[in-house]
């Protein structure tokens, strides 16, 4: 165990999708860390995160400073994020299911949860599964180096199409 510690306080280190330590190259280090779980009752939770210390990763998973939805018209300045992706099977009872072809519509219930970390360690998250896509393929985009030096955002709201709710969003602040 003793010897796991001292791995993981290289910073060279991380654990990989199978929770194994690894060495990664500066490839690799660009990207985001991709983490798999499994709970007992079936719930897959995949992580993908800059951070890559693990106790920076359970603290920012499990409690955030503020609600993105809160902060609309604000700007922020992100260093690091956390991305969780909790799928769960619906029960029986809810399954949908297509009455003439038979096949499954709906057999699962995925949750999005987006946490922004700032320059001054505070955190905010939102459920808001459009922002959490917009805020990957941004990360995907411009790299996670990039994201790590800083970039400024303002949490917006656009018209969702055919619709009358709004989703959360942001823009690219230069």
């Amino acid at each position: 165990m003793e010897e796991n510690k001292e791995i993981l306080e290289n910073e060279s280190n991380v654990r990989n999708e199978n929770n194994e330590i690894i060495k990664y190259d500066e490839k690799q280090a660009n990207e985001l860390l991709k983490i798999n779980q499994m709970t007992e009752k079936g719930t897959k939770i995949d992580i993908e995160t800059t951070l890559t210390d693990e106790l920076d990763i359970f603290n920012a998973s499990e409690d955030c400073d503020y609600k993105l939805n809160d902060c609309k018209g604000q700007e922020i300045v992100v260093t690091n994020c956390l991305i969780k992706r909790i799928e769960k099977d619906l029960p029986e009872n809810e399954i949908e299911i297509d009455e003439e072809t038979g096949q499954i519509i709906k057999d699962k219930d995925i949750q999005l949860l987006t946490i922004l970390i700032d320059e001054n360690n505070e955190t905010y998250v939102t459920a808001s599964k459009i922002f959490g896509f917009k805020f990957l393929r941004f990360v995907q985009t411009i790299g996670v180096d990039r994201l790590n030096e800083g970039v400024r955002i303002k949490i917006t709201e656009r018209d969702v199409k055919d619709s009358p709710n709004k989703a959360l969003s942001f823009k690219v602040i230069k």
